[in-house]
């Protein structure tokens, strides 16, 4: 018996990293139709980039037991007033995306103000 669940956690995390595009599309879709929000994507229009374009790091699958790592790839609304919808979605970093996640634009710019005032341009 746990030798057959090994084989399936095995099989569904070789599935998560050899089908990225397919598991945001799907997770995007449940959480558009439990939020009761607009949906019109298609699995073509989740293009994943080498690097986080917030954060400038390699984005990369995986982490234990297949869960997401700040550099896994994120889908991301633009604007979180509309739904999934074409136009409205990028692929960042986990770690930018839990970034902005509560913050409204105008938090993030005071943020970001803050940051550049208080740590230079060259702290990482």
């Amino acid at each position: 018996m746990s030798q057959d669940k090994t084989k399936h956690q095995e099989y569904c995390q070789k599935y998560r990293i050899n089908n990225r595009e397919k598991v945001l599309f799907g997770q995007a879709k449940y959480r558009a139709k439990k939020k009761n929000i607009p949906f019109n994507l298609k699995v073509e229009d989740i293009v994943i980039p080498k690097l986080c374009p917030v954060l400038k790091i390699p984005l990369t699958i995986g982490g234990v037991n297949g869960g997401p790592i700040g550099s896994s790839p994120s889908l991301d609304r633009i604007n979180n007033k509309k739904g999934y919808i074409k136009g409205n979605v990028q692929v960042i970093s986990h770690r930018a995306n839990t970034m902005k996640h509560c913050a409204s634009n105008k938090e993030l710019l005071l943020f970001a103000s803050w940051i550049k005032k208080n740590y230079g341009r060259n702290d990482e």
